[in-house]
């Protein structure tokens, strides 16, 4: 059984992905089945006592992963569906070349030969095979990530049945209540509270859209389905130079017990420090799988296929799909930044600028002040006409931030004995914007579980 399985994981991984096969060839979506059937065998036979309680988890654990790459690219719905992998391959004839040209291992051939009615006894045998499997369902997630990356999905604003204008009325109010200080900004409190729903509601329509690619698939004998797909998926074209090797798709960036809870939302430290936190990522299980670093795995909010390699990365993954950076000042018609470096060097470079007098140092927050100096300190100094290009001429990005600078709080810290604290400053007010984002995260996921931390991360 194992063999079985592990031919067919390569024969979808190394091969039918081109449109002139055949009519009489296999198609993606009977390979994915086939798969999907013998892999409940094996774990059905492996279930028994006399097998390795090692190796069954190891089955199990590939059963899941692919169970979760099938389902979120659309492996098992039919090639005539518009969402199919096999219709988003129609057009892709060279990623079948660059594997079946030599430049990956065809290992089919060479496991075919073996016999599939092999002892269960050769557990050393059986392990080689669980770990060939684990390589091709790892190849299969880099096909996942190599085609999205080709066409990625977009942040425009959901469109169709699934759609709705968010009310942000409570997101409004819920801003308020976290930085009174918006009282006296009413208009910011306006433009977070608005991105807070638009995120909600952004998310929303990628689990939507992820939980009916998954309902509509293919089902085997035990778990029959129609395929309703109403959502064209992208059709991957290739272009010169797109060829896919796996390896080119690299990291982004005990039993315990599990809770109740059914969100990632924020964890907040506890060692007297105000940084924003996000759960664990190892302590994360979602669809049955275990959820760890530097492996394939299924974003529980963007839906998409990822892999970290630290908690870091992680956390950037997050705020990144939160786009949690919105600008600070009034009239600004910029959307949301995906990075805080972004956002501030907008505000550095549109909004936050101090005009400093050539002549006798003087500083002012506006370009009509710098003007009035000059006309009340300097006149006789310059020409009439000298003074315009002068003050275009003296402008330059805030070094310093007082302690009223903080838009959202009245608590930011200026730190008298440093002559710059605009880095401290970004990361301050930029806290404070990931915090609200973070908001935005349903309170319940479904099909996501939490591990009980057991221990120190």
């Amino acid at each position: 059984m194992v063999l079985g399985t592990s031919c067919f994981l390569l024969r979808v991984g190394e091969g039918r992905l081109t449109s002139d096969r055949p009519s009489d060839m296999t198609t993606l979506c009977e390979l994915s089945q086939s798969c999907e059937q013998t892999f409940e065998h094996i774990c059905a036979d492996h279930g028994e006592a006399n097998s390795s309680e090692n190796l069954r988890d190891a089955l199990e654990r590939e059963q899941g992963r692919f169970r979760v790459w099938s389902r979120n690219i659309g492996a098992l719905r039919e090639p005539t569906s518009a969402s199919s992998l096999d219709s988003r391959l129609r057009d892709a004839p060279k990623i079948a070349f660059e594997i079946m040209s030599g430049k990956l291992p065809n290992r089919t051939a060479a496991a075919e030969t073996i016999d599939a009615g092999a002892s269960e006894g050769s557990t050393t045998e059986l392990e080689e095979l669980t770990l060939d499997i684990r390589s091709s369902i790892t190849d299969l997630f880099r096909y996942s990530i190599f085609l999205r990356r080709r066409q990625p999905y977009g942040r425009e604003t959901p469109t169709g049945r699934e759609s709705r204008a968010p009310d942000a009325s409570l997101d409004v109010r819920h801003t308020i209540d976290l930085f009174p200080k918006l009282k006296d900004r009413p208009w910011l409190a306006d433009r977070i509270g608005n991105s807070i729903a638009q995120r909600r509601e952004y998310i929303r329509f990628r689990q939507i859209h992820q939980q009916k690619l998954q309902a509509d698939a293919v089902h085997l004998a035990n778990a029959p389905g129609v395929d309703t797909a109403s959502t064209k998926a992208t059709t991957y074209n290739e272009t010169e130079g797109s060829v896919f090797v796996p390896e080119q798709i690299q990291a982004t960036s005990s039993h315990s017990t599990r809770t109740n809870a059914t969100s990632f939302l924020t964890v907040f430290n506890n060692d007297g420090t105000d940084e924003v936190g996000i759960l664990d990522l190892e302590r994360i299980i979602f669809k049955g799988v275990e959820l760890r670093y530097d492996e394939f795995v299924e974003c529980p909010l963007c839906r998409t296929i990822q892999k970290f390699r630290q908690n870091s990365d992680w956390r950037r993954h997050i705020f990144t799909d939160l786009q949690p950076y919105v600008c600070t000042f009034e009239g600004c018609s910029q959307g949301l930044f995906k990075t805080r470096h972004e956002w501030f060097r907008h505000e550095m470079d549109s909004h936050r600028r101090e005009w400093h007098c050539p002549k006798c140092l003087t500083q002012v927050d506006t370009q009509a002040r710098l003007r009035r100096h000059f006309e009340q300190r300097h006149a006789r100094d310059m020409a009439k006409s000298q003074m315009e290009p002068l003050v275009n001429m003296c402008d330059r990005p805030i070094q310093r931030f007082g302690r009223d600078s903080c838009p959202l709080c009245s608590s930011w810290d200026s730190e008298p004995d440093s002559a710059s604290n605009s880095e401290a400053f970004c990361k301050h007010v930029a806290r404070h914007l990931q915090q609200l984002a973070l908001s935005a995260i349903p309170l319940n996921i479904e099909g996501l579980e939490i591990k009980e931390d057991n221990e120190e991360k």
